[in-house]
């Protein structure tokens, strides 16, 4: 992680950081197969970190303009389109790949989003997605601080505005995922849990800065200011952040969930089982 960490680190606000390191470091180890369509490709910083341009996406889209234009430096993208993942203008059976990475829980049409994302993928070609769970919200640093001291109805009320404020729609576990995946004529072929407690914290604890760092990118492009000094600033607590931040615990209580599935070839039955 320590790699991922320091190189997003330089480049975003640490609760944004923290989160898509640990999302590299599950990411890595799946295989992408072309033609690639990346949804909610952002300004193409993310892509860039995790796949350090061995790969090149086919095709990447986004529903903001601006963040279009940004990518396009990223020169990770043979080709960028400003679209919904509601209305995809590909012809059916377009891709083998399709990548999303922290992005259907913002979708309310999820449905509609699934199946399109059908539409357009192969027989058996593979959908990688990653979102928060349904136990993300009781992972929030403040939300444990305030239900520690009996503050039930304020921590409930903290959590539902931080989910009001990132756009949270669908925060779902692997079994109802499966079952939406299933609607969608998808075979739900693996889940990955990740994001322990302890990293969970950090993140709500920086949360603040997240936010500004929305306001930022909007006058300069960059989500932070002087990424050049953070290079040299950040350095040194990486290691430490690292130490503090590993995964322990029980898979349960971890509030991410990478989603792999796979396309119906024909009729084929999903048997997946969760332990």
């Amino acid at each position: 992680m320590n790699n991922y960490l320091n190189d997003l680190w330089i480049k975003a606000p640490l609760s944004w950081a923290i989160i898509r390191a640990r999302e590299c470091q599950v990411l890595e180890k799946e295989e992408f197969i072309h033609p690639i369509l990346e949804i909610g490709c952002g300004d193409g910083l993310f892509a860039q970190v995790l796949f350090k341009k061995n790969i090149k996406i086919d095709v990447g889209i986004d529903s903001d303009e601006n963040e279009i234009r940004r990518a396009k430096k990223s020169n990770m993208y043979n080709r960028l389109i400003c679209t919904s993942v509601t209305n995809l203008p590909f012809k059916n059976c377009s891709f083998k790949t399709v990548f999303i990475n922290g992005v259907l829980e913002h979708i309310p049409e999820l449905s509609t989003a699934l199946g399109e994302i059908n539409r357009i993928l192969k027989p058996r070609g593979k959908l990688i997605t990653t979102s928060p769970s349904d136990v993300y919200s009781k992972q929030l640093g403040y939300y444990r601080l305030l239900n520690y001291f009996g503050l039930t109805i304020l921590a409930k009320k903290y959590a539902s505005l931080i989910n009001r404020l990132f756009l949270h729609y669908h925060l779902l576990s692997p079994k109802q995922w499966k079952k939406k995946l299933e609607k969608n004529h998808f075979s739900l072929e693996n889940v990955v849990f990740y994001n322990s407690p302890q990293i969970i914290l950090i993140h709500d604890l920086f949360l603040p800065f997240a936010v500004l760092s929305k306001i930022v990118k909007k006058y300069t492009d960059s989500m932070v200011l002087f990424p050049n000094f953070r290079k040299i600033l950040i350095k040194p607590f990486v290691p430490l952040l690292n130490m503090f931040i590993r995964e322990t615990g029980a898979i349960d209580k971890r509030s991410s969930i990478l989603l792999i599935a796979k396309k119906y070839e024909s009729l084929e039955k999903n048997n997946f089982q969760f332990n």
